[in-house]
């Protein structure tokens, strides 16, 4: 008030200005806003997760379906980072190849785009340990950036908890220090939307000062001392719930769920158009975005997005941030990175490679689209690792899903259920046709150990029944 030259009593003229003056609104609500957070911060609860909860999280997860957590309230990131960091020592150390997926949310866009930067002070180093900044972070000269494959697997957005629907079908949720800035009732919803985000049998972290007791009986502690909970209790109706309202309207089930119809309920405020269009940006990247990186002339990898660790790794030695250096062995990527980069700068239109990459017995083929882009002045390549659709395979079809992308001289219609000359177009490939050598051993073998169950028609290059 003072800044604004208001004596300090003037409480009505503030509040005119408050309503005259956007700016010094959104001022204020930054002011209440109280941001409070380290990594690993209460070492006993991360030192509990790491040896008795994550582990049992990672090794009920079946193989196709991934991990899912989240860290409402993140804050500057901190705590996101720190639980990915511990998730991925384990699956590493499990040897397990399943996804994590972590979101993490906080109502404060500032504190959320911090978050999404991922450059910390050099002061890190007193609650990080020097093999976890060697393996998660690289050096930059003002302190540490999170890598590019810690921040691959965390969706960072802004989400009000009070407004805003919930995620889904998660094993864990995170939120630390929260609910006791909250009154009794928006701690309830609060957490009955936890208890709807949340698979049974799931975990729930809270805060050193707060708790999950309700009076349904939902939550059940496995850590008391650390505020660890499971999910316990079922919803009075389980086959036709619906996610608790909050302060919106905006019905969500589970899959397989029915939709509960609508009925009538205390007035609510509508759901804010940006917070729609937010939640659905969520959606569509959770679900179809592939794998990409932003680069700029050097290089340098500034921003990814999805699970590029299926296509980039740090390489040993001093930490790098360099897309070719980061590129996996034994693809062949290097080189065809390089060359797509080098077209589009040339030309600063997209390139989309048209061979296939990959695609032996342990990979899935993919192939690579760079876009040149502008930001302020800065020219930036935005890189996509587009995987290979996944074709149906027919009866008399012995090619496995990776063999049959890497045949592009053959037609599909070759390989419908009933027309087995799979072996005849691997063999015409052989014959000079194909200039790929994968392509041509995977022929010779096939050749040698398979005959053709039908004639081949070079000049027609379909089977003859």
């Amino acid at each position: 008030m003072a800044l604004a030259r208001l004596a300090p009593d003037d409480w009505k003229g503030y509040v005119a200005m408050l309503r005259a003056d956007p700016s010094e609104l959104q001022a204020l609500a930054r002011d209440l806003l109280i941001h409070v957070t380290s990594f690993f911060r209460d070492a006993a609860v991360f030192d509990t997760l790491a040896v008795k909860i994550i582990p049992e999280l990672v090794a009920a997860r079946p193989a196709g379906r991934p991990l899912r957590v989240w860290i409402a309230g993140c804050s500057t990131g901190e705590e996101a980072y720190s639980l990915a960091m511990l998730f991925l020592e384990q699956i590493e150390a499990a040897g397990s190849p399943i996804k994590l997926q972590i979101f993490a949310s906080d109502i404060d866009a500032d504190a959320i785009a911090a978050a999404r930067d991922g450059t910390y002070p050099a002061g890190i180093e007193d609650s990080v340990t020097s093999a976890r900044l060697a393996r998660f972070f690289v050096r930059e000269d003002a302190g540490w950036r999170a890598a590019p494959d810690l921040r691959a697997v965390i969706v960072f957005t802004v989400h009000d908890v009070l407004a805003d629907p919930p995620f889904s079908d998660l094993d864990m949720v995170s939120c630390r220090n929260l609910l006791i800035y909250l009154q009794p009732d928006a701690q309830a919803r609060v957490l009955e939307a936890f208890h709807f985000a949340l698979c049974d049998g799931s975990i729930l972290l809270l805060g050193s000062a707060e708790n999950a007791v309700a009076p349904e009986g939902r939550f059940e502690a496995v850590a008391k001392n650390e505020r660890i909970y499971r999910r316990a209790g079922r919803s009075p109706a389980a086959k036709t719930r619906s996610p608790p309202r909050l302060t919106s309207r905006l019905d969500l089930v589970r899959p397989g769920e029915e939709r509960r119809t609508r009925t009538a309920a205390l007035p609510t405020a509508p759901v804010r158009p940006a917070t729609l269009a937010e939640f659905g940006k969520r959606l569509v990247m959770e679900a179809y975005a592939p794998a990409s990186v932003l680069i700029d002339n050097t290089n340098a990898v500034l921003f990814s997005l999805g699970p590029t660790d299926r296509y980039l790794r740090l390489p040993p030695g001093q930490a790098t941030q360099d897309l070719l250096a980061m590129a996996r062995p034994g693809l062949g990527l290097r080189t065809k990175l390089r060359s797509a980069l080098r077209a589009a700068r040339g030309s600063r239109e997209k390139v989309l490679e048209a061979d296939w990459i990959g695609g032996d017995s342990t990979s899935q083929p993919f192939r690579l689209a760079v876009h040149p882009v502008m930001e302020n002045g800065q020219d930036l390549l935005l890189v996509c690792f587009l995987d290979a659709p996944v074709p149906e395979r027919g009866a008399g079809v012995p090619l496995s899903q990776a063999e049959a992308h890497t045949s592009p001289s053959c037609n599909a219609s070759w390989m419908r259920p009933g027309r087995n000359c799979t072996t005849r177009c691997r063999t015409w490939i052989c014959r000079g046709r194909s200039s790929a050598p994968s392509t041509r051993r995977r022929c010779q073998s096939m050749r040698s150990s398979s005959p053709p169950t039908r004639s081949w028609s070079p000049r027609r290059r379909s089977c003859n029944r």
